[in-house]
């Protein structure tokens, strides 16, 4: 892995860099798709403003409310902004809700909104996890099948991992693990030509957002299981494969719920 460069004498960390630019990729991709699809300028500002906050506000306080008795002894380090310490999850659902209730009040159609973001989310998660492989944090559980691989110890790491073995209670070998950070990456880069080829199709408005989001949500609850996270067992086991499974279920009644409205429209 990769976690620091040398660039011209200087030494850079290659996660916030990656997070800068999966950042500025995805929303710049969003901000020229808003405004190639008529948009103002005024309500696009609105939005990209409102994701951020909702993205980061969320995205700290799932992680807080999964840490809880870590953040007790530590109450100031919720309010300390740092790369680390934040929910991909509760990020996206915070930044949806943010969205939904400017569109809301701004009088936007939702669906047709929700569609433009597909490309941009997809695009700016697949450069956000190379971030993480390469300073190794968001890994995998310990394996020994040739999907393994050796991740040095970083104190940039945002998730330590049990990667280090004692031989002979002197020399430390790194352990295998599962590179889900590629995983990840990978199921997002494949899935934007689908996007691509999706829409060229005439689809009720709506439905390319929904199809996208079931996929992103099915694949990240099937990697879930081979990540080694920092949670209490109840939360990995229990708490956050409940929260993939609702999140699925109540896409698939709104994808029907959308088709049935569209065929009786027809």
């Amino acid at each position: 892995m990769l976690p620091k460069i040398s660039f011209f004498g200087y030494i850079i960390s290659t996660y916030p860099v990656m997070v800068f630019v999966s950042s500025v990729t995805g929303l710049f991709l969003l901000v020229y798709n808003l405004i190639k699809d008529d948009y103002k300028w005024s309500f696009v500002l609105k939005m990209i403003l409102g994701i951020i906050i909702g993205f980061f506000t969320f995205a700290r306080l799932l992680n807080v409310l999964l840490h809880l008795d870590y953040y007790r002894l530590a109450p100031s380090l919720i309010f300390r902004f740092q790369l680390k310490g934040f929910s991909v999850l509760g990020g996206m659902i915070g930044a949806s809700c943010v969205c939904l209730f400017l569109l809301w009040r701004e009088k936007k159609d939702f669906k047709r909104f929700f569609d433009i973001t597909v490309i941009p989310f997809f695009t700016g998660f697949f450069l956000m996890k190379i971030g993480c492989f390469l300073n190794g944090c968001c890994g995998g559980k310990i394996t020994a099948s040739c999907l393994g691989v050796s991740f040095p110890t970083s104190p940039a790491a945002s998730n330590p991992m049990k990667m280090l073995d004692f031989v002979s209670g002197l020399l430390m070998i790194p352990k295998a693990v599962f590179p889900t950070q590629l995983f990840e990456s990978f199921a997002a880069l494949i899935f934007i030509p689908v996007v691509l080829l999706i829409r060229r199709k005439n689809l009720a408005t709506g439905k390319l957002f929904i199809i996208s989001a079931i996929y992103f949500l099915c694949f990240r609850l099937v990697i879930h299981f081979f990540r080694d996270f920092p949670y209490p067992p109840v939360v990995v086991n229990i708490i956050y494969p409940a929260i993939y499974v609702a999140l699925i279920a109540t896409l698939v009644f709104c994808y029907f719920w959308i088709y049935r409205k569209s065929t009786k429209s027809a």
